[in-house]
């Protein structure tokens, strides 16, 4: 949501190609992808192993603007797929499809050559509105959810196979000769978890609040002088400030659970991230209750 393709975790940032930064769920501009539904315009997220886990669940928010009838083959828009084999079908090794006729999101995986274990949403999507998707999967099961309710659960019954070479691709098949084809909508906030996460998580990541644009921060921030260092960071971070007084640090990680809480005593504070996991964590500075101050930081 700070309008890259970024790895927030580590080195293996992707690439846009023909896509305009756009406005997230929350109104906050430059912060999402537009990809217009032509061949040249997508996200890459690139080849790594890191997006191919045996478990996986993947979450992701979307606005479909318009069906795109782009290319040619099957009748599905790409949101997200990656492959694991180069033939012209049977190739997902995972993916969310948009139904060009059905309206319908569908997830499903590919066991060689050719048996494809799918779930569909109960009911069509429509355009213009933000929506958000989970897909999860392990060797036994696939399950699908759409704005936190569940869509089903299917059998599986495999380990997945990727074809190494092949990208993390965001809004097009990149399988030009046959079973080409586009998106036409915004993404944001695309996520990879190396694990089946339960409901209950998925139900937390659809109410996530606006970390970056809470009311009146630039004035404060101008007014107050706050700093935030080292980011990333492997183990401390440094909060300086200016007032010492009626101030309080909270922060939260990636699923909005709060992991710490104290009040501001000094103008430099440090504070103690070393027994906390490696990833993304959201920091604010509350002065009487009120956020004047917001950030991300990275634990690695």
């Amino acid at each position: 949501s700070s309008g890259t393709v970024n790895d927030d975790f580590g080195p293996n940032n992707g690439k846009q190609v023909g896509a305009t930064l756009a406005t997230d769920r929350f109104g906050n501009t430059n912060s999402a992808w537009y990809l217009n539904g032509n061949q040249g315009s997508y996200l890459n997220f690139g080849t790594t192993p890191n997006l191919k886990p045996n478990d996986i669940s993947v979450s992701m928010w979307f606005k479909i603007n318009a069906t795109s009838f782009n290319g040619s083959g099957y009748s599905y828009n790409p949101l997200i797929l990656t492959k694991c084999q180069t033939g012209s079908n049977c190739f997902e090794s995972y993916c969310l499809y948009y139904d060009q006729f059905t309206n319908k999101i569908a997830t499903a995986c590919t066991q060689m050559p050719c048996s494809q274990p799918a779930i569909w949403t109960t009911s069509s999507v429509p355009s213009g509105s933000w929506h958000h998707i989970v897909f999860t999967y392990d060797n036994l099961t696939i399950t699908l959810y759409l704005d936190a309710v569940s869509q089903g659960t299917v059998s599986k019954g495999f380990t997945s196979v990727y074809l190494g070479s092949d990208s993390v691709m965001v809004g097009n098949s990149a399988n030009i000769g046959g079973n080409d084809r586009y998106f036409d909508g915004t993404v944001d906030d695309i996520r990879f978890y190396h694990c089946v996460i339960p409901q209950s998580v998925v139900t937390t990541l659809y109410n996530e609040p606006n970390w970056f644009s809470p009311t009146g921060i630039k004035n404060s921030i101008n007014k107050i002088n706050i700093k935030l260092y080292p980011n990333p960071t492997s183990s401390e971070l440094i909060l300086q400030t200016e007032l010492k007084e009626n101030l309080t640090l909270e922060i939260y990680n990636v699923i909005g659970q709060q992991i710490l809480k104290q009040k501001i005593t000094e103008t430099e504070t440090k504070i103690n991230l070393k027994e906390q996991a490696n990833g993304i964590y959201f920091v604010k500075v509350l002065e009487e209750g009120k956020t004047i101050y917001h950030s991300k930081i990275i634990k690695q």
